[in-house]
């Protein structure tokens, strides 16, 4: 699995409401990370200027925090969308 991919697929599936999809993903996510592999890929963009890589440990946390909203907002009655 890539990681990268599919935490772009699942932020993605949650900006669209595909919460069944996204679900999916964060799980699959979660998994990964649990088992010790390595996070996706972030960077970080301060107002279009400078392009930072995150690294591995934020990274990391940054994935399972996002997993998390993903997994608790159908529970919560949340509607991801504007």
């Amino acid at each position: 699995m890539d990681p990268t991919e599919a935490f772009n697929a699942m932020m993605d599936d949650f900006a669209l409401g595909m919460v069944d999809d996204a679900t999916e993903h964060a799980n699959n996510l979660a998994e990964w990370l649990n088992k010790g592999r390595f996070p996706p890929v972030l960077l970080i963009s301060t107002d279009g200027v400078k392009v930072f890589t995150v690294s591995d440990q934020p990274a990391r946390e940054v994935c399972r925090a996002a997993c998390r909203l993903v997994l608790d907002q159908p529970k919560a009655g949340c509607n991801p969308q504007p």
